[in-house]
């Protein structure tokens, strides 16, 4: 077997093919980064310039057989390059060749994305030459696979918005005797879950502070009285999927203390402690001077309390108590975090 190796030109040299037609044809597969190559079946002649060396990760001076480009083949995509090349070889089939697949050069250089166009030309029936083009189309089909895991995640994120947006109108209903009061509390909880994904949003679906859901919810529900609410302890990053929950569990327990708690008196106050230990965090929220209700509000099973005592826990995958005293709501919220997520001190 003869091998010959097309030396890749550069700009120079191109420039000095005297050739009009070949000259635009070498600057043209130079500036797009397009290798050639030539396969002579009945001779196993093979021509390989050195880009196509380069994407299989073999040296400049090897002889190149099938089995050396077979070999380099990501093995799931093996079996469609054999059966792309025995149709471009038959007589009676396309006589063409058009393939995207993976090649894992032998060099350890990173997987990559190849699109292999050829035509095999004939005399009679029998195949005498392979000729065609390949080009790295890494960057493409890692843009489209990014593209289809955006889509697949928005797909997901709008599915589980419906169903939250349902559970927030059918649960709503409990505890509500006044159709006003009804569309009311739906409005309020609708527009915080639209302000915590505008705060996504603009943070590029990164974790979120805890403390910056907090300071949302205190300037929505108390403005400049923002006094009456100390926080202590550490910030405490939360990953994306949990921001919402965690703004819809404040935005309950600051209008619980606005309807019937701290913020309906002029001297009520509370208090929210966030801490972490390692992989475990604790959310505390204590309101004094309060005037909560005579009924305990977890015999109501409202939407809030639902919402503190069962779903925000099972979401975050921890466990919550919920007690009224006379000053107001204490709540305790404890779930796992992220040991990797970083969080301030």
């Amino acid at each position: 077997m003869e091998h010959v190796s097309i030396r890749q030109l550069d700009r120079q040299e191109l420039a000095r093919i005297p050739d009009p037609l070949e000259r635009r044809t070498a600057i043209a597969l130079h500036a797009a980064q397009i290798g050639v190559f030539e396969f002579e079946p009945q001779t196993e002649r093979v021509f390989w310039d050195d880009r196509l060396r380069e994407l299989w990760g073999v040296t400049l001076h090897e002889d190149i057989t099938y089995d050396t480009v077979i070999a380099q083949v990501h093995p799931e995509d093996r079996d469609a390059h054999n059966a792309q090349t025995q149709l471009a070889l038959d007589p009676s089939g396309p006589r063409h060749f058009d393939l995207e697949y993976r090649v894992l050069p032998r060099n350890g250089h990173p997987m990559r994305w190849i699109h292999t166009i050829a035509d095999c030309h004939f005399d009679g029936d029998r195949p005498v030459r392979l000729v065609g083009t390949v080009q790295d189309v890494t960057a493409r089909r890692m843009a489209e696979d990014h593209t289809k895991m955006l889509h697949d995640e928005l797909e997901h994120r709008v599915k589980n918005m419906l169903a939250t947006v349902i559970s927030v109108v059918k649960l709503s209903r409990r505890g509500q005797h006044d159709v006003n009061d009804y569309a009311a509390a739906i409005e309020a909880r609708l527009l915080s879950m639209s302000r915590s994904h505008d705060l996504l949003r603009a943070n590029q679906w990164q974790p979120v502070d805890l403390l910056a859901l907090i300071d949302r919810e205190v300037s929505s529900f108390l403005g400049a009285a923002h006094s009456r609410v100390t926080i202590a302890g550490s910030s405490l990053i939360l990953p994306a999927r949990h921001v919402l929950t965690m703004s819809m569990a404040l935005h309950e327990l600051f209008a619980n203390a606005s309807h019937h708690g701290a913020l309906q008196t002029e001297t009520g106050t509370i208090a929210i402690a966030i801490e972490r230990d390692g992989e475990n965090a604790r959310f505390r929220w204590a309101e004094t001077a309060g005037h909560p209700p005579p009924q305990d509000p977890t015999e109501r099973s409202g939407f809030g309390v639902l919402l503190l005592t069962q779903a925000a826990p099972a979401e975050l995958m921890g466990k919550a108590e919920y007690k009224m005293r006379p000053g107001g709501l204490h709540y305790g919220l404890d779930f796992p975090v992220d040991p990797l997520v970083q969080y301030g001190a």
